[in-house]
């Protein structure tokens, strides 16, 4: 769905949501009372547009964030289901504050990962500022964490980032009993996805649409700060015309083993 063949396994663990509860397979986990989880009957701003079949589809711009746990598998390999719980709840508090916390809507989590959208709620906002603030807060305050697992579990880990924006898709599952949710497809959402598979432990990649927006906001500035660094002409898997990428240097970058890296480059 996301263009990513991991996140559509992923997708099947998803059993539903309810207020303040996300279920991962068997495995619910319990997010704080203000977490914006997105169901079909959330406050949404977006335009209604005629589907192919005649259906209603809601479109909307957004800046759409994927994060993901590097060394999971390695993680998953090493600890019994149960033993997983309590690392997976620390991570997920972690991503789901500084989402409700930069105004972002949480659209789907997995195992290991979650998809969000910011600027939604506020349509006049490209939601890049807040995207970009909510996952600096994720890489700082991920590192105690992955400090404290290095020491306990001997196991190195981080997460990567990537961040889009444009126009995206409503999708809801609304067809089988117990599952009504809704999701984000569309373009802008795979390249999110992409970026975010390219992203190293500890980095954040974000498209020149992001920078776009990142410095609308700051008037008077031309250039973008010299903590970003301009990676032209990147080519992403499975896409045929190359992007301009853009990644922000971090003091919590980490160099992982080969063995536990999860993804291979995309970059052709």
């Amino acid at each position: 769905m996301f263009g990513n063949n991991r996140w559509r396994r992923h997708l099947s663990q998803v059993i539903k949501f309810k207020p303040g509860r996300v279920s991962v397979g068997l495995e619910t986990h319990t997010l704080p009372p203000q977490a914006h989880i997105l169901t079909a009957q959330s406050d949404r701003s977006s335009l209604p547009t005629m589907g192919a079949l005649g259906d209603i589809v809601e479109t909307s711009y957004a800046t759409v964030l994927f994060v993901d746990l590097r060394g999971y598998c390695a993680l998953s390999e090493r600890l019994p289901a149960d033993q997983m719980v309590p690392l997976l709840k620390d991570f997920f508090r972690i991503l789901v504050h500084a989402c409700d916390k930069h105004a972002g809507l949480i659209y789907h989590v997995a195992g290991d990962g979650l998809m969000a959208a910011f600027g939604i709620r506020t349509p006049s906002a490209s939601g890049a500022p807040s995207a970009l603030a909510a996952a600096r807060e994720m890489l700082e305050h991920f590192t105690p964490i992955a400090d404290r697992w290095n020491r306990t579990l001997s196991l190195q880990t981080g997460i990567g980032i990537g961040i889009n924006a444009g126009e995206v898709a409503f999708l809801t599952l609304d067809g089988m009993p117990h599952l009504r949710a809704t999701t984000l497809i569309g373009d802008t959402v795979n390249v999110a996805a992409r970026l975010c598979d390219r992203a190293r432990a500890g980095e954040i990649l974000f498209s020149d649409s992001v920078a776009l927006g990142l410095t609308a906001d700051r008037p008077g500035s031309a250039s973008a700060p010299p903590a970003w660094l301009r990676l032209a002409n990147v080519y992403l898997h499975g896409r045929i015309a190359p992007l301009d990428v853009w990644c922000v240097s971090t003091l919590t970058r980490v160099k992982l083993p080969d063995n536990s890296r999860e993804f291979v480059d995309v970059i052709n």
